[in-house]
């Protein structure tokens, strides 16, 4: 009798022990989870405040080269436009002599975004052209989305103001000596198509192209 009750003990201190540790590894199991779920969490949320960082800087370093480039007439010294661009924290490196004939190109977008495929892209690119020291052609692009469009604005010595439309294309042409609303507009780009999820449209990408066809 007294066998048969310690057996009965023995069994009930087992499955108490058994239910114990049963109970400690499902603690652990969820702890785990917790753990890595907040791993995880905290892995998108940097990801993402990274990605909003660099879409803000690519977006506020093109703003700072439009308010030069929209700004600068033709006919500007050379060494007067590097100064204007490097005060708006902008390199300027020409390729040629300066001279003579030389020129800047620059290409803003968020590199890193784009080559991870996470954003469209879409960047804005610039050239200045200077001839016997002064300058003498500027274009600036908004594009190279998905869509395969862009929105440019050039100027020269001889061009007069006027915008041409197509499927994917917006191409406006300003007077060197438009200094007018119509200029505003002309280099009224969405920047915020830069480093963008969604890749913008044509139309998108320079808002103001349907005031600029009016204006014609």
């Amino acid at each position: 009798m007294r066998q048969s009750q310690a057996r009965e003990g023995n069994l009930v201190k087992g499955n108490q022990m058994r239910h114990s540790s049963n109970s400690n590894m499902v603690k652990d199991r969820k702890r785990w989870l917790f753990l890595i779920a907040a791993g995880v969490i905290s892995v998108l949320l940097l990801a993402v405040a990274m990605g909003l960082a660099l879409a803000h800087y690519a977006r506020a370093r093109a703003s700072r080269y439009l308010s030069v480039v929209e700004s600068l007439p033709i006919g500007t010294p050379y060494n007067i436009a590097v100064s204007q661009l490097r005060d708006a924290n902008i390199s300027a490196i020409p390729s040629g002599d300066c001279q003579h004939v030389c020129g800047f190109e620059y290409r803003i977008f968020s590199r890193l975004l784009v080559k991870s495929h996470l954003v469209a892209p879409i960047g804005l690119f610039g050239q200045l052209t200077f001839s016997d020291g002064k300058l003498c052609y500027k274009r600036t692009i908004l594009g190279g989305g998905d869509y395969g469009g862009y929105a440019s604005v050039s100027e020269s010595t001889s061009t007069i103001s006027r915008i041409q439309r197509q499927q994917y294309l917006i191409l406006v042409d300003l007077s060197p000596a438009d200094f007018t609303g119509y200029r505003r507009r002309a280099y009224a780009f969405n920047l915020s198509c830069i480093a963008s999820l969604r890749s913008c449209v044509t139309d998108e990408l320079l808002p103001t192209a349907k005031e600029l066809s009016t204006s014609n």
